[in-house]
């Protein structure tokens, strides 16, 4: 079983069907059968997830489709150099090397979204901005500043391309630092296990069963995560903000 696809956010089959549901989000999966709940993100983020979902009522299953395990990135003079860093996700800053934090924590960082701040200044960070929910937005508030050198990013070795793209095209250097990697975990046993709710967990399977896809409503965290089902003719509502917290509203 491949990992899911990373734009594929949320299936959730309609209530009025079987008293079901299914919700994806990218790193932050989860799926909805009736009050059951299979959290689908990694660790230590399911525990997170299963928090919330138990405090509103939920019962939630941890299963992981993915583990993240820690890269040793090589430590040169590039981040001495560096003008500023950015973060474009809590595991950037969890997994980096405390050898690299101790010579830029007197930088200015910047990060996506406030959980990323947040866990910036968990890591001694004092100078940081958070910015929107999205990559692109955060390149162009980096570029607004007016940094005087390159800019250190802390990232997983799969990454979305939009925020080293946007800062090149403005004429600044990127120092990608890779401390994590997202490896698949296989749990097809398991989810076979569940019944039918276990195999349609991605738009490309969705797209492979016309008959469940024409019952199903999405809820996507964003609308760009939206887009592979709503292609394959799913109905999807967009979560009003990126968040664990908006998405599960549109369960209530």
């Amino acid at each position: 079983m491949r990992p899911p696809d990373q734009t594929a956010q949320g299936l959730s089959r309609s209530r009025k069907h079987a008293n079901q549901a299914i919700l994806l989000q990218t790193g932050r999966q989860s799926i909805v059968t009736g009050r059951r709940v299979l959290v689908l993100r990694p660790e230590p983020g399911a525990t997170e997830t299963a928090a919330r979902l138990a405090a509103a009522g939920f019962e939630p299953v941890v299963l992981p489709l993915s583990e993240i395990r820690p890269l040793a990135p090589a430590l040169g003079l590039d981040a001495v150099l560096c003008a500023c860093v950015a973060a474009t996700s809590v595991n950037a800053l969890r997994h980096a090397p405390e050898q690299l934090l101790h010579l830029v924590r007197n930088k200015p960082l910047f990060a996506v979204g406030e959980t990323t701040a947040q866990a910036a200044r968990l890591a001694g960070f004092s100078d940081v901005t958070a910015g929107a929910d999205d990559g692109a937005a955060l390149a162009g508030m980096v570029l607004d500043s007016g940094p005087d050198g390159p800019v250190l990013y802390f990232c997983g070795k799969v990454r979305r391309p939009e925020f080293e793209r946007s800062l090149r095209d403005g004429g600044l250097e990127v120092l990608p630092v890779e401390v994590y990697d997202a490896l698949p975990v296989d749990q097809s046993r398991r989810f076979n296990a569940l019944g039918d709710v276990g195999g349609p967990l991605i738009a490309d399977l969705a797209a492979k069963a016309p008959a469940l896809a024409e019952r199903l409503s999405v809820i996507a965290i964003s609308a760009r995560a939206a887009q592979p089902l709503a292609a394959i003719g799913v109905a999807v509502r967009v979560a009003t903000v990126p968040t664990d917290q908006a998405m599960l509203a549109l369960l209530g």
